[in-house]
């Protein structure tokens, strides 16, 4: 006898939560890349300059650096970006921007 009131608890706490995410689904646009660019950005600056040093170690640390920095120059040496050879930091962070995922 106790299953029909399990499955309304289970089916009102599920109404619960959605309601809270659906009355919040727009937070945080435009604004959902708050803190890349700046990963993004310095990762760039070593491509562009050929610097293997990021010149900051905070959280997450240079590892996130280091990766973005070996993708971008993989995304570019192959030419799935469609730039020319010649980048700068603005056309990888363009890019960035542009191809989130």
């Amino acid at each position: 006898m106790r299953e029909p009131y399990a499955a309304v608890a289970l089916s009102a706490a599920l109404l619960v939560g959605l309601a809270f995410r659906l009355s919040n689904i727009d937070f945080g646009l435009p604004f959902l890349y708050w803190d890349e660019h700046t990963f993004v950005n310095i990762a760039a600056r070593m491509l562009v300059d050929h610097d293997p040093n990021p010149h900051w170690f905070g959280h997450p640390g240079s590892t996130t650096i280091y990766m973005l920095c070996g993708l971008y120059a993989l995304i570019f040496r192959l030419g799935i970006s469609g730039s020319n050879p010649s980048v700068s930091p603005v056309d990888i962070e363009t890019f960035f921007f542009r191809n989130p995922i």
